[in-house]
């Protein structure tokens, strides 16, 4: 777990493709220079990804390219990568009830085991954290959102608090 540069005004200025990136609660990003001649890839079933999250009630989510530029990569490993996923704090939890869902349907019957992703939580002004995650599919969640939470009470990671709309 570490701070992170890379937040959405970065995504924004790096691959500008929409306003809707800007608005979106959930920004799933590329692997940059991940291989000569691509200068952005993404993870096989990042397009199933994107339609389970945008199907999650109260969700907006963008992929950080245009369609011309979006390119899937399968890359053959006892593991299931789901790639680089930027998300509003706020949103975290219902973005990690969906990547549960997610991560054991697609698991299960399967030869992956472990699971490899990496979550760039979003706090007050731009600020944001990058948690690491690879290690077995059962702990994922649990681990990000403990690490998430770990970094708002240590004060690495300030958020807003949520005003209750009744008062």
């Amino acid at each position: 777990m570490s701070e992170s540069e890379k937040n959405r005004e970065y995504w924004i200025r790096k691959y500008a493709t929409s306003e809707s990136m800007r608005r979106a609660d959930v920004l799933l990003l590329p692997w940059e220079n991940f291989r000569e001649g691509h200068e952005a890839l993404y993870p096989t079933g990042t397009s199933e990804l994107f339609h389970a999250l945008s199907k999650a009630a109260d969700i907006t989510v963008g992929i950080a390219v245009s369609e011309e530029k979006f390119v899937e990569l399968s890359m053959h490993a006892k593991s299931w990568r789901l790639g680089t996923i930027l998300v509003y704090y706020v949103m975290l939890p219902a973005t990690a009830a969906v990547l549960a869902t997610e991560i054991s349907r697609t698991i299960q019957g399967s030869e992956a085991d472990k699971v490899e992703l990496e979550i760039i939580v979003e706090g007050h002004n731009g600020q944001c954290i990058s948690i690491d995650y690879e290690g077995p599919a059962g702990e994922a969640i649990e681990t990000i959102l403990d690490s998430a939470n770990k970094c708002i009470e240590s004060g690495d990671l300030t958020v807003e608090p949520i005003e209750n709309p009744s008062e």
